[in-house]
């Protein structure tokens, strides 16, 4: 009896921690905190230029706007390299009901518009991808 009661104390203790950590709306985060909808491109090395063409000159200044619209309040990119495939994970910032899959929709569809060569052979390059969204909260 002693050992059940230590095993469902400990799951407890784990369930109400991982809820706890979920929730962005009690007492130990902000109504402000951020959100973050990373996109992970994993690509070949020799795909790197191409990707950056079309980050810097396409999608930057599709993003910029965004930013001055507030549908997004950041956006960056980061890229690792594991084992000879490189990692690109480009991300957007937002506050609590940004609209991401918005945000992703427009600036795709004015990449294809405006450079649908390049942006094209960005989407063969990619090896796989995955899509997260994080809430950032603070302590």
């Amino acid at each position: 009896m002693l050992k059940k009661l230590a095993v469902i104390s400990l799951l407890t203790g784990v369930l109400v921690g991982c809820a706890d950590a979920q929730t962005t709306s009690d007492h130990q985060s902000t109504t402000e905190a951020d959100r973050i909808a990373i996109a992970f491109n994993n690509i070949r090395y020799s795909d790197i230029p191409a990707f950056a063409k079309l980050y810097r000159g396409t999608a930057v200044p599709i993003m910029e706007p965004l930013m001055e619209d507030g549908m997004i309040t950041g956006f960056g990119v980061w890229m690792h390299n594991t084992g000879g495939r490189y990692n690109v994970r480009w991300h957007l910032v937002g506050m609590e009901g940004t609209n991401f899959e918005q945000a992703w929709l427009t600036i795709n569809s004015e990449m294809a518009a405006a450079d649908p060569g390049v942006f094209e052979a960005f989407n063969r390059s990619i090896l796989a991808h995955k899509d997260e969204i994080w809430n950032l909260g603070a302590r």
